[in-house]
């Protein structure tokens, strides 16, 4: 299936150069690339692991994330919190993202209006974010409506 087309995968296109100076700037990464195929299709990497972006840092250590970009009307819906998909299908309980997340790290940032900026951002620990979720560690909440593709935890960060 090619995704190409999605606003969600323009606006992504638009962002990922200005997260990637932000990985520079912060962890002085020498190598960004970006696991996204040529054929606009999801790769394999994206798809079973959630990683969408793989870092390397000036001592040769790799660092792989997973990036969510938010348009600014989803800034004003979600007051600037971020979410992660639970469930898929909640009806048969099929597992979304967050059984997938195998990233090093989880980039999730809102655009200004005129996407040309991030309005706030995260940059989460996912290893952290994992536990402190499955163990009720960190607030968060499951906002209704809840669309019907998905299922979300709403993070109170």
């Amino acid at each position: 299936m090619d995704f190409s087309n999605l606003s969600t995968v323009k606006l992504s296109e638009k962002l990922a150069p200005l997260a990637d100076d932000g990985y520079r700037k912060r962890w002085k990464a020498i190598s960004i690339e970006r696991t996204k195929r040529c054929d606009g299709r999801v790769s394999i990497l994206d798809k079973k692991f959630c990683i969408d972006v793989i870092l390397t840092l000036p001592d040769g250590a790799i660092l792989t994330g997973q990036e969510k970009f938010r348009s600014y009307p989803a800034f004003k819906k979600y007051l600037g919190e971020a979410t992660i998909e639970f469930y898929q299908d909640p009806d048969i309980f099929e597992k979304g993202e967050f059984f997938h997340l195998a990233s090093q790290f989880y980039f999730y940032g809102f655009s200004n209006e005129n996407e040309t900026g991030f309005l706030k951002y995260y940059c989460l620990d996912v290893a952290c974010l994992t536990l402190a979720l499955s163990f009720k560690k960190i607030p968060y909440s499951f906002p209704e409506p809840q669309t019907l593709q998905g299922k979300f935890y709403c993070l109170q960060l």
